[in-house]
Parts: structure tokens; C-alpha cells; sequence
């Protein structure tokens, strides 16, 4: 335990360090945390006008000033169908 870094032996919410029989396991867990490639700027719904559905996807804001419309498949009508963005 003692070879652990004193990051690990902290009593954080986000790190746990048990030692059974001489093996030392760290668990990390993260609470509220998001990925940072994963962002809510980033993420954009896509919307079916028909049924109401809802894709959410990432959209690179920077490069792509347009809207986005994709193909998707639709589970109430069974078929590909046209997606487009829609306001969150």
C-alpha cells in the first residue's frame, strides 16, 4: 500500500483502494463527470417530422455551419428516413 501514490491513498469520492492478501486494486469512478470529447456544446439532436423520433449525434460546430439531415433508420415506420436537426 505504501508503494501507491498519494494520489491513490487520498479519500476522494472518486478513487477506492482495497488490499486483499497483499495485492493492492485501485477503483476509479467519476461522478457528473463527462468525457470532454463528449460535450453538450457538441451534441445535437436529429428529429424525424413523421414520427418524432429522436437521434442525438456530435456535430463539429467549427467546421460544419450548416444543418445537419441524415439517414437514419426509423423503428416506427420501419425504414430509412430522412433526420434533421432540431433545437435541443
Amino acid at each position: 500500500l505504501s508503494r501507491l501514490p498519494a494520489f491513490l491513498l487520498s479519500k476522494s469520492p472518486f478513487s477506492t483502494v482495497f488490499n486483499i492478501k497483499n495485492y493492492t486494486i485501485a477503483l476509479f469512478y467519476e461522478i457528473g463527470y463527462s468525457n470532454p470529447t463528449m460535450s453538450q456544446i457538441q451534441l445535437i439532436q436529429l428529429k424525424n417530422k413523421e414520427t418524432g423520433e429522436i437521434y442525438m449525434t456530435r456535430k463539429n460546430k467549427k467546421k460544419v455551419e450548416r444543418k445537419i439531415e441524415l439517414k437514419k433508420f426509423s423503428k416506427k415506420l420501419r425504414k430509412h428516413v430522412t433526420f434533421k436537426e432540431a433545437k435541443k
